[in-house]
């Protein structure tokens, strides 16, 4: 099933572009989805799960009922409300800020937030792994292939390569771009979190990829204990 962040308001110009600014976000690995209304939301939600909704104030209180992480778009410049401080699933954000700043904050509160949408443990998570011993066998590719028939399921996927080079995978490499050695540097000193692990998500359509480390080392980095436990964590 397909996970996203329900946008919520009755200003559907400002929905649609928050969420389109929002899908496109590489830190963020989700899609956002935009709609006037919680009913709107709850007539069409069904092949879709939520991991959070932002929400304007009319809407808010049909949104905190369901017990998902819930971020409201505050009118008031003070961002002041009778629900700061209610649950930890709760945070509230200028409405009227820059998108940078609103995308800045939800980082914030999804890294600080460990009931964020995803269960640890879920069991309808799989882990696949395409392995050969044997060079040049196209393995890549046929990762690549599973990852897009997972996707085209509607399901949530997320490729990791463990190449010790970039294949076919550098044209999506960029100056700044984070990987997989980002992601064992993060996890082997405890700062791996949540939006972390969002940063180094490269996305190109349905494509999401932590690409290969930088640095052949870095691929041991981690002992096979630790490798066999970071598999684990992310779920």
């Amino acid at each position: 099933m397909r996970h996203i962040i329900a946008v919520i308001d009755t200003d559907i110009r400002f929905a649609l572009k928050l969420s389109d600014f929002l899908s496109k976000e590489d830190r963020i690995p989700f899609k956002a989805v935009a709609y006037t209304s919680f009913q709107m939301y709850s007539n069409e939600s069904s092949s879709m799960e939520v991991v959070a909704f932002i929400t304007d104030i009319d809407n808010v209180d049909e949104c905190m009922d369901t017990g998902l992480p819930v971020v409201l778009l505050s009118d008031d410049a003070m961002v002041e409300s009778k629900y700061t401080g209610s649950s930890e699933l709760f945070c509230s954000i200028f409405k009227f800020c820059g998108v940078h700043i609103i995308v800045d904050e939800l980082l914030g509160f999804f890294s600080g937030n460990n009931s964020f949408g995803l269960t640890a443990g879920n069991k309808n998570t799989k882990v696949y792994g395409v392995y050969s011993p044997i060079n040049r066998c196209g393995r890549t590719s046929l990762s690549v292939a599973f990852h897009s028939y997972f996707c085209s399921q509607e399901n949530s996927s997320l490729l990791i390569s463990f190449d010790e080079y970039d294949s076919l995978f550098s044209v999506l490499r960029k100056e700044n771009s984070r990987d997989l050695s980002d992601v064992f540097y993060g996890y082997k000193t405890g700062d791996l979190n949540f939006a972390k692990l969002g940063e180094c998500i490269s996305r190109v359509e349905d494509l999401n990829i932590v690409l290969p480390a930088r640095y052949n080392e870095d691929l041991f980095y981690l002992s096979d204990n630790e490798l066999t436990k970071f598999m684990n964590d992310i779920l």
